[in-house]
């Protein structure tokens, strides 16, 4: 008896395809289940996809003893750069595996995945890392907004600027985010609630660009667009995630933890505590009146609390993620 198992990856989008985090194919094996059988030779598997994200493919096994498995993990194909770019909704994907042996079907199966848009963040449930990839640093909404936090920093007493972690001050850094707080503030966004459950989950994250078109935001947008602006200024930012809820902040020192996404939220707490790390609440930033940063800070402090430690998901560390391939 033969016997086709394919694995597929529970998600798959463009941030998957471009980073080679997760293959569509987990893994693919061939098995001889019948010991006493036949050598059998010059088997042919044949996978289609439907719909048709590409041509149909064939791996050929010259030989299968008796007990034998084959793992094929060379040659899978997957979606096109271009499928996955104007891919507009989630979308089921289902692939059909048939080996044949002399002309005819000697085994078939079944593996199904979930296409997902551009803009989709597939939750800590699938590939949590790649949140990383929607920090869009080089965004055009996230340019003006450093340029704006520049010049207000200018005005600030002190002689701050946009110079990341050269003065080696932990108050230049705490600086820089007050004033991209104050700058996104001046946007005057209009917060919208979040998905539920979206921590795990994932959701659609608005972009920079849709953030900038619909005049919107949820916690996650916002704290992404945050993160992005840090990033932007020369920080390495953060992104807190906890059951239902979102909160971005960065390092006040050049450092970053060891873990891309960390879930254990003492090792957060430490660092917030030391002054190690500023974290803030970003959704006060779409609220009027909008509070001063030292508030929006004081506000994500109960978030990273040993009595809410149950509800905390991950902390993504967005210059870990960079160092590991992670790209914008």
């Amino acid at each position: 008896m033969l016997k086709v198992t394919p694995t597929a990856a529970p998600h798959y989008s463009l941030a998957h395809q471009q980073h080679r985090y997760s293959r569509l194919l987990g893994s693919l094996e061939v098995e001889h289940a019948d010991r006493q059988g036949p050598v059998l030779r010059d088997l042919e598997l044949r996978m289609t996809a439907n719909p048709a994200v590409f041509e149909p493919h064939v791996w050929r096994i010259a030989e299968l003893g008796p007990g034998a498995i084959v793992q094929l993990r060379d040659g899978q194909p997957e979606p096109g750069l271009e499928f996955l770019e104007a891919l507009g909704d989630e979308q089921q994907l289902r692939l059909r595996f048939e080996l044949r042996h002399e002309g005819r079907e000697a085994a078939a199966a079944t593996a199904e995945a979930l296409l997902l848009p551009k803009d989709h963040w597939a939750g800590a449930r699938g590939m949590p890392e790649l949140l990383a990839s929607f920090v869009q640093p080089h965004a055009e909404l996230v340019e003006r907004l450093v340029k704006r936090a520049a010049g207000l920093l200018r005005e600030t007493p002190g002689g701050y600027a946009l110079d990341g972690y050269q003065s080696g001050d932990r108050r230049a850094p705490w600086m820089t985010a007050q004033a991209l707080w104050h700058a996104v503030a001046e946007l005057g966004l209009d917060y919208v609630a979040p998905p539920p459950d979206f921590a795990r989950t994932g959701q659609r994250i608005r972009l920079p660009e849709r953030v900038a078109s619909s005049g919107a935001a949820a916690c996650l947008d916002a704290s992404v667009l945050f993160a992005a602006c840090l990033e932007a200024a020369g920080l390495h930012p953060v992104v807190a995630l906890t059951d239902g809820h979102a909160c971005a902040g960065c390092w006040l020192v050049e450092d970053s933890f060891p873990l891309l996404a960390n879930e254990d939220p003492m090792d957060m707490r430490k660092r917030v505590d030391g002054q190690d790390i500023v974290l803030f609440e970003t959704t006060l930033a779409l609220r009027p009146p909008v509070p001063s940063f030292a508030a929006a800070c004081a506000a994500a402090e109960p978030l990273l609390a040993e009595a809410a430690e149950a509800a905390f998901v991950l902390a993504l560390d967005v210059k870990q993620a960079r160092e590991r391939g992670v790209r914008p």
